[in-house]
Order: C-alpha cells, then sequence, then structure tokens
C-alpha cells in the first residue's frame, strides 16, 4: 500500500496544473477511484462541508462549487499541492509507520570468573568482612586471583590481562580510583549493588560456592612438579649463544621438568602444576593451577657474594628473600677457588655466610662447581616429586602462611608468590628509614625493625634526641631497646654509633649555615 501511495504522489509532483478536488485528480497516472474518494472526504472535512460515508467522487463539491477564499492556496505551483495532499495521505494512510525501538540503559554486568567479576568480589568482601574500602593494586590482585580463572597480571608482563577490566569498571562507574604515592580503588554506589548481587545470585545457583576464600586444590595425581629459572640466570657451562639455553639442556638431559620464567626474587623455585592431558582442555582452560612449593633458592658465587657484601646490596636481598613468604628460602653458594685470591675477603664472606645460618635462620647450600649446582637443583627436584606427588595441596595467602596455623599442604599460588615478593620502588619514611638503618655496620634487619618500632621516621628519632638532658643519655638511648627471639638488646656501641652520625650530620649542617648567614 506504501508503494501504491508513493507512485500517485510522484505523479502528483510530475503535474503542472491547479488541481482542486479528487475528482480533478482522477485524470492522473496512478489515481483510482478510492484514492480520489479519500482525497475528496479529507478535503470534505477540512473545510467542514457536509459528507457522507461512502459518496462517490461525482457527489463531492467540485472546485467551482468551493469559495476561492476557503481553499487558502498560498502558492499555486506543484510543490504545494503535492505537499498538501502528502501530509493529508500520510494521516490517512493504513500502512504501519516504522517503529524505532528505545534503547534501553543496561547496566554492564561482568562474566562469571573475568577480571571484572574477579576485581568487583574481591573489594567488595575487602569492604564487607575486613571493613577496607580502598585497596592498591598489589593487594586487589592477591585479593582476586581466587575469583578468577585467568591470571589477573600478564606473566611476561606485556598485552591484555585480567587487570585491564579495572579500566572498564571504572568506565562504568563501579570502581572510583584515587591517585597519590600508589593508586588505590574502591567501590561506587553502583559497583557495590552490583558485586552484592553477583554474590547473593552465586550462592543460590552454585551450591558449592565458597562465601570467603576459594581456594585451589590439586588432588594426588593430578599434577606435576617444576623447577623453574630465573630468565636472568646465565649457564656458565658454554658459550655465549648457551647462556640461556645451556641450562635447560642440562635438566632435559637429566629428564627434570622445567621452564624458565621471571622470577621476583631467588633464582629457582619449585611449583605444583596442574596437568592438563589434553589440548582441548587447554584450548577451554589456558590458565593452570600452580602453587609454589616451600623452597626458593638464591644462588651466589662467592665473587657475587664479595661484591654485594662491598656494594651493601646482600641485606636488601637477604630481607626480600626472608620475608617472600615461603617457608624455607635457601642460598646456595658456589665455589670455584675465588676465595684463595683474598683471604681478608673470604673471612668476610664466611662469616656472613654464618650469620645467614644462625642469625636469619636460612638455609645455606655449598657447591663446589656449577655442574655440582645443576646436580643438586635435579636431586631436589627428584626429592620434591617424591614428597608431594600423593598428597592433596591447597592454596592459600601470604598472611596465611606466616601466620603458621596452616598446614604443610597449604602453598602460595605463584601469581600470588610474583606479587607479593615483586620489588618495592616507592617507599614510605618508615621503609626509607630501615634501608638508611641497615647502612650501619653491625646493624642487621632485626635490629632496625626494633628501632623503628620505637622510632618510625627520622623525625622522631631526633626529637627524641632533643628531649635528652645530657650527651650520655643521648647516646645510651638505643642501647636498652631489645630485638629478635632472644631479647637481645643493642648495645651501647651501636647506639653511640648512630647518635653521633646524626650529631656530626646536624652538626656540620648548623655550622655550614651559620657561616654562609655571616658572609651575608
Amino acid at each position: 500500500m506504501e508503494f501504491v501511495y508513493l507512485r500517485a504522489i510522484k505523479s502528483l509532483q510530475s503535474h503542472k496544473e491547479n488541481l482542486y478536488s479528487g475528482a480533478d485528480c482522477n485524470a492522473l497516472k496512478y489515481f483510482g477511484d478510492k484514492i480520489c474518494a479519500r482525497i475528496d472526504k479529507k478535503i470534505a472535512e477540512h473545510f467542514n462541508l457536509p459528507s457522507e460515508t461512502g459518496q462517490s467522487t461525482n457527489n463531492v463539491p467540485s472546485s467551482q462549487d468551493l469559495p476561492m477564499s476557503q481553499l487558502e492556496i498560498d502558492e499555486p505551483g506543484p510543490s504545494s499541492q503535492s505537499s498538501q495532499i502528502s501530509s493529508q495521505l500520510s494521516q490517512s494512510s493504513p500502512t504501519k509507520k516504522k517503529t524505532t525501538k528505545k534503547k534501553t540503559d543496561r547496566k554492564y554486568v561482568p562474566r562469571y570468573r573475568s577480571g571484572g567479576y574477579a576485581i568487583l568480589m574481591a573489594l567488595y568482601r575487602a569492604e564487607l568482612e575486613h571493613d577496607l574500602d580502598m585497596l592498591p593494586k598489589n593487594e586487589i590482585l592477591q585479593r582476586a586471583q581466587p575469583y578468577s580463572d585467568e591470571p589477573m597480571i600478564n606473566p611476561n608482563g606485556i598485552g591484555y590481562s585480567s587487570w585491564s577490566s579495572m579500566n572498564t569498571l571504572i568506565k562504568h562507574g563501579y570502581v572510583e580510583v584515587k591517585k597519590h604515592r600508589y593508586s588505590t580503588y574502591r567501590l561506587t554506589d553502583a559497583g557495590r549493588e552490583i558485586a552484592g548481587r553477583l554474590v547473593s545470585t552465586e550462592e543460590e545457583l552454585n551450591e558449592d560456592f565458597v562465601p570467603i576464600n576459594g581456594r585451589i586444590v590439586l588432588e594426588p595425581g593430578t599434577f606435576d612438579i617444576y623447577l623453574i629459572i630465573d630468565s636472568r640466570e646465565q649457564y656458565s657451562g658454554g658459550g655465549s649463544d648457551m647462556r640461556k639455553t645451556g641450562i635447560i639442556t642440562e635438566f632435559m638431559n637429566r629428564e627434570i621438568k622445567c621452564q624458565m620464567a621471571k622470577l621476583p626474587v631467588g633464582d629457582f623455585a619449585w611449583v605444583a602444576r596442574e596437568r592438563l592431558d589434553n589440548d582441548l582442555r587447554l584450548a577451554t582452560q589456558p590458565y593452570r593451577k600452580e602453587l609454589l612449593l616451600d623452597y626458593v633458592i638464591e644462588r651466589k658465587r662467592y665473587d657475587d657474594l664479595a661484591s654485594s657484601i662491598k656494594t651493601g646490596r646482600l641485606g636488601e636481598q637477604k630481607y626480600r628473600l626472608l620475608h617472600c613468604g615461603v617457608r624455607r628460602p635457601m642460598y646456595l653458594i658456589e665455589d670455584f677457588g675465588y676465595h684463595r685470591r683474598n683471604e681478608s675477603l673470604y673471612q668476610a664472606m664466611y662469616q656472613t655466610i654464618m650469620d645467614t645460618m644462625v642469625i636469619d635462620e636460612c638455609l645455606v647450600k655449598q657447591t663446589r662447581s656449577y655442574s655440582e649446582t645443576i646436580d643438586y637443583l635435579a636431586m631436589m627436584t627428584k626429592y620434591l616429586t617424591s614428597m608431594y606427588s600423593c598428597r592433596k595441596l591447597y592454596s592459600c595467602s601470604k598472611d596465611e602462611m606466616i601466620s603458621g596455623n596452616m598446614s604443610a599442604n597449604h602453598f602460595m599460588t605463584l601469581n600470588e608468590f610474583n606479587l607479593c615478593a615483586e620489588k618495592i620502588t616507592n617507599f614510605t619514611s618508615q621503609e626509607m628509614f630501615i634501608k638508611h638503618l641497615l647502612k650501619f655496620k653491625g646493624l642487621s634487619v632485626p635490629k632496625a625493625k626494633a628501632i623503628v618500632n620505637y622510632y618510625p621516621t627520622v623525625t622522631a628519632l631526633l626529637e627524641a634526641y632533643e628531649l635528652c638532658e645530657t650527651e650520655k643519655e643521648k647516646e645510651f638511648l638505643l642501647s636498652e631497646i631489645t630485638y629478635g627471639n632472644f631479647e637481645r638488646k643493642l648495645g651501647p656501641n651501636l647506639s653511640r654509633k648512630i647518635y653521633r652520625f646524626y650529631n656530626i650530620k646536624l652538626t656540620n649542617s648548623s655550622d655550614s649555615s651559620n657561616l654562609s648567614q655571616d658572609t651575608v
């Protein structure tokens, strides 16, 4: 029907003479009796003329019977006629008008166990159960990983990862970010509402839903033990072209399952990795469940150890290794005759090794060559495989590992280890104070932490010195502070050394400022 009217309108537009009724239009092409009768009816309704339903076009008044004052034609051209008739036809046409559906504002809902879902669940749980409304990125990644089927960060450090969903959540107004020293994130009212709906829906549909913490479980016989080698570790038994691939070849010749990856701390570690039996399952589940076992080894050659002692890097490296969350961190010291060249330096290294074993309670293994190191690591891999292959393993957080309340079958995930042990670049004033104190000879990490517990910052320590009345009291201010499990005291010598350092610095700075004022 719409096609019929369009043909009639085009025929009317091409006509050059004036038309005043449906009877006049009857002479045009594509105008039949029905269209002409409809035109006469509309004209009669417009001018309030009497008309009867079903009246033929011959009984309708013609243009000569109508007064010209009632016609009100502004322009006699064909454009005005066609526009009036087309408007009348469009009003009276029984054809259905095209109706466009209005776009409804649909709320964005993240897919189940996706990156956005995991981030919302982590923020919602932290706020609901621990009253934490603002979380930094690292903590969100740790809390969100149990709720995601894919790693929250890309192991290679580049490309898309589940954390990229944070931009989508911010765009839809579910999460807001506050930027300062490091960015922190929190849920908005809309994000809190969506997260609550996700939790309630999951509890209704899934009877096995763990409301507090989803844990990874590896059944016996469903995982393999892999040796993870730091990608920065180089092979010293061949040429330059073998430095990266040579160590992998050595372990493969010994039938050891191994893989190179970037480790935030340590050079070697072992993981229990879920076994995927076929490629189809690998395509549907690209992320394998991985649990980090108890041992992380830092390999040091004697020349590397000597360099770390001279530059002071050993204290920071040891602190990160001891606080990475594993139960049994280890040092592997590789001897190749270096100590014979410098006997005095060897004594310092020997003392450092003894302090690591006795004071820090860290395991130390010494080997005589690089090949012996490879043999030891291969033996450790086979030992761990025989130990854990028949056990049921569970995941837990770093805090739960440190608390000591978890059984020996609970381990951190590899992803959480990478996040927790990552090297910190933005330090707080308290952390910088600890790094500063570690530069003093004879001041270990437990001693520095004990001082910081009493005086969190340098300013607090200087204010405490100002409150002392005598010089002797200032020198012995820190001597009674205890540290370690045996609660030993720092002693007067170390306390005097710290005081004199700050006193000399302050005295020199004040003298130089007074001298500059006098010269001005």
